[in-house]
């Protein structure tokens, strides 16, 4: 006779399958929804307009991008469904996943080359989203294989629901919060305005770039790149990129992790969670910035998104193991230092790429930001060491405590 604490146990795993297909399933419908209102809204400006919002290059994209975020929906779909009906779902081979991401990493810089020729040569979008995939996916592959090996990731089935929890939670959630913050951000800024000369007039050249055509956008930009480019455009950035968006993002990204709060989650299994929501907030982010990149930054975007991949990565798996470690011992000020000290982390490398960016700019910076762009790329490839080597540290220390003998408290069940 079943007891009834594994009749509950047995029904919070039915609600969490569930609410995982569910979500899966409205993530499916949510992608061919916004596929049709692309196609729509631009044959819409097309007719009136006469002139594409996005291009045809760039809405073809877009669509494309949407259809990936839809697929993606179909394992989580297929393993909730198989859960339900009584079939246990397969376990990750971390280190078999090393072994693979290893292999298919070699093939990363061809794919580096294939996106910069696509890109300048305006081919199939279809063609180059799959090349952008490569591009973007197989250093985070390796990535987790490298984190992840030697512990205990869980199933295939809880890897696609973080997964998909990502792209239609987690990261419309964000936008949600950043959108509002901006809508502020807009205000103030227009309030302030009034009382400036001539920046009322600039703030209203930016808004036609949304419907002006080439020739138009590059007098625009012309016109308002003096006013863009001064210091306090870019302390304006520093804030609201080095403070802001690293205290909303590193708040939300674990969201998947704090679906299993009352799982007993060893922090391993925190740490593998917080992993592949960061690597999947990751993929999509980057996905949508390299396919919006010209055909002569498409290197160093690529380049720059591996480094922010590892960035979102390792924030979220550090979170993710402190989340899980504090659910066991209740030591919170772990989890608030880990908080933010990762939210300092992503403001210092935003920080230190938006100075960087502005260096490459024809503009005199101030001397100290000078240095600190000439710098900045250095920085920035020691402080990915740095990640590199602290997830090799929590790999072996996380991976030893697994293979102690177990408790009774000690494991969590699978969803």
């Amino acid at each position: 006779m079943i007891s009834q604490a594994t009749a509950a146990r047995s029904s919070r795993r039915s609600f969490l399958t569930i609410a995982q297909l569910v979500v899966s399933l409205g993530g499916a419908l949510a992608s061919l929804t916004g596929i049709g209102f692309v196609f729509i809204a631009d044959r819409y400006l097309q007719v009136q307009t006469g002139i594409s919002r996005t291009s045809g290059m760039q809405s073809n994209l877009l669509i494309w991008l949407l259809l990936l975020l839809g697929i993606s929906s179909l394992p989580s779909i297929v393993l909730s469904i198989r859960w339900l009906k009584g079939i246990e779902p397969k376990q990750i081979d971390s280190n078999r996943w090393m072994t693979v991401a290893n292999l298919l990493l070699v093939l990363w810089a061809g794919a580096l080359i294939s996106g910069q020729f696509l890109q300048r040569n305006g081919s199939q979008a279809a063609l180059l989203i799959g090349v952008n995939l490569f591009v973007i996916a197989l250093p985070l592959a390796w990535l987790l294989g490298f984190s992840l090996r030697k512990i205990k990731t869980g199933t295939w089935k809880r890897f696609w629901g973080a997964a998909t929890g990502t792209f239609f939670l987690t990261l419309p959630l964000i936008i949600l919060v950043e959108g509002v913050i901006l809508v502020g951000a807009v205000l103030a800024i227009s309030a302030y305005a009034s009382t400036v000369p001539g920046l009322q007039n600039v703030l209203s050249k930016l808004s036609q770039l949304s419907t002006a055509s080439p020739d138009q956008i590059d007098a625009l930009i012309n016109q308002i790149t003096p006013v863009i480019t001064t210091p306090g455009a870019l302390y304006a950035l520093l804030f609201a990129f080095g403070l802001l968006i690293p205290l909303v993002e590193e708040l939300f990204k674990p969201l998947m992790v704090w679906v299993f709060a009352r799982r007993n989650l060893t922090p391993g299994q925190g740490f593998a969670l917080g992993l592949i929501s960061g690597a999947s907030f990751a993929l999509i982010e980057s996905l949508f910035a390299i396919s919006a990149a010209g055909g002569t930054d498409y290197l160093s975007i690529a380049l720059g998104r591996t480094g922010t991949g590892l960035l979102h990565t390792f924030n979220t798996g550090m979170m993710g193991w402190a989340l899980a470690s504090t659910w066991r011992d209740g030591k919170e000020l772990r989890l608030a230092l880990t908080y933010g000290g990762a939210a300092l982390l992503h403001g210092t490398w935003n920080s230190l790429a938006i100075v960087m960016g502005f260096g490459s700019l024809p503009l005199k910076l101030q001397t100290g930001f000078s240095s600190i762009a000439a710098s900045s790329p250095w920085i920035l490839g020691l402080l990915a060491v740095w990640m590199l080597t602290i997830l090799f540290v929590m790999n072996r220390k996380l991976a030893d405590e697994e293979n102690r003998p177990l408790t009774s408290d000690s494991t969590s069940s699978e969803d």
